[in-house]
């Protein structure tokens, strides 16, 4: 496979990834907001904090939930971005911004987990 090849593969590959990970976001802040996100091991902001009871966890979700749903529409917008980007004949300037759409995610979903942090010790 050639350099343009690897570069097109590496978008969509890139490209699918933001679409599942806005997916999965948005799934888990409509789980939040209809408080159907059990205090569980696997899906959810696991820190200390959101761990020490029930209510712990639901305090520091529903208070992390705008920065949640924000997460996963700017995984939806670095994806748009990026396809349009390279379906103008850039596939590498594609992967650019599908790439740092990935760091804008990561950053959101550091500020909500700051969130829920603060929030959850005030739970009752």
């Amino acid at each position: 496979m050639d350099v343009v090849g690897s570069t097109v593969a590496g978008t969509v590959v890139a490209s699918g990834g933001l679409a599942v990970l806005a997916a999965a976001l948005l799934a888990t802040a409509r789980a939040i907001a209809a408080d159907r996100l059990p205090h569980n091991g696997v899906v959810g902001i696991r820190i200390p904090a959101t761990y020490r009871s029930q209510a712990a966890w639901r305090a520091g979700h529903r208070a992390a939930l705008p920065w949640l749903r924000a997460a996963s529409a700017v995984a939806a917008a670095a994806l748009v971005a990026a396809v349009l980007v390279a379906s103008a004949g850039s596939p590498g300037a594609g992967l650019v911004v599908a790439l740092t759409g990935y760091g804008l995610v990561v950053a959101v979903l550091l500020a909500a987990t700051l969130v829920a942090a603060r929030a959850a010790p005030h739970a009752p």
